[in-house]
């Protein structure tokens, strides 16, 4: 599905015409633009701390600043949150998924880039439809985040935004979801008490861990009970999707698979239908074996489904979950 990039209006300039003697007319300074980008040099200095990868990271001090480069813009990214450590009672466990989100990146319009979310509830049959243009006008994408450019890279052009805030604070993309911390009975996130622990990036994904302190008693938790405090790690996995979507799978009621409910417009029928997609792996053959698998032979996948087991296992069940 492409993203539509939002068309900003032009400003109208106005002529001013004076009677008898001229007078000039000073311009007026918008309190409300930005500044432009600044020398690179100003914000990573060349002491910085660097790494490259999905998005070159630099770290200033406790500042942590991304490279988005324009062959970004407008590419997915799944979000996923998970519990590293939790406090005893808290009735979730470090490796828990608490959180997942798809987001991508677009230009603003005011010197900065916007994070937007992805919402997916809706579809229609064919987008040669009319009625599709009025699908895709009924589902715009939240602005989840908004980042200053604080300069470009010379060398690449890259954008450089500082991210220190939105994976330290409480955004709910990156974060705990809301009706986790309302089943949780977390209060306000204790700005004091939390940081960035560390942020590695790789090819196709980065990574981030970080503790967040939580006022609250929790629901059961003794630390909170006896603190009024509830202190977690997360890590946050950033991962770019790939560029060509795999193929929807109607979900058929007669097989077991997890699914995800969507609405289906269609310009041939008179009402809308209810559909179910499953979740699936993008198990795919490979180019020479194609010919294989249409005849019904097994053949090993193009990438294959890895499992990991928790180091915190121990070592005499390994060989058991191995040949499960």
């Amino acid at each position: 599905m492409n993203i539509k990039h939002l068309i900003f209006p032009v400003a109208l300039s106005l002529s001013l015409t004076a009677f008898g003697q001229k007078t000039p007319v000073v311009a007026k300074t918008d309190s409300t633009t930005k500044k432009g980008p600044v020398d690179y040099q100003k914000i990573i200095p060349a002491n910085a701390i660097g790494q490259n990868g999905l998005f070159n990271i630099r770290q200033v001090d406790q500042k942590w600043f991304f490279e988005v480069p324009d062959s970004l813009l407008g590419r997915y990214l799944l979000a996923v949150t998970r519990y590293v450590t939790t406090p005893q009672g808290f009735g979730s466990f470090g490796g828990e998924k608490v959180n997942e989100q798809t987001i991508y990146f677009q230009k603003g319009n005011n010197n900065n880039l916007f994070l937007k979310g992805v919402v997916y509830r809706q579809e229609t049959k064919n987008t040669s439809e009319a009625i599709y243009q009025a699908v895709m006008q009924s589902q715009e994408s939240p602005i989840v985040a908004s980042f200053d450019i604080k300069a470009r890279n010379p060398v690449n052009g890259n954008y450089v935004i500082e991210v220190t805030d939105f994976f330290k604070k409480d955004v709910p993309v990156v974060s705990i979801a809301a009706e986790e911390k309302t089943e949780k009975k977390l209060g306000s996130l204790a700005d004091d008490r939390s940081f960035i622990e560390k942020i590695s990036c790789y090819p196709l994904n980065v990574e981030v861990k970080t503790t967040k302190t939580y006022s609250g008693s929790g629901l059961g938790v003794p630390a909170g009970a006896l603190t009024g405090a509830i202190t977690l790690r997360l890590n946050i996995s950033l991962l770019l999707l790939p560029k060509i979507p795999m193929r929807k799978r109607i979900a058929d009621e007669r097989v077991g698979f997890f699914n995800n409910k969507y609405i289906l417009f269609d310009e041939n029928q008179q009402r809308t239908q209810t559909k179910y997609l499953v979740q699936r792996y993008r198990l795919e053959p490979k180019k020479e074996d194609l010919a294989k698998y249409k005849k019904g032979i097994l053949v090993e996948p193009q990438k294959q489904i890895v499992y990991y087991i928790d180091p915190a296992t121990p070592k005499k069940w390994r060989p058991y979950l191995i040949q499960g």
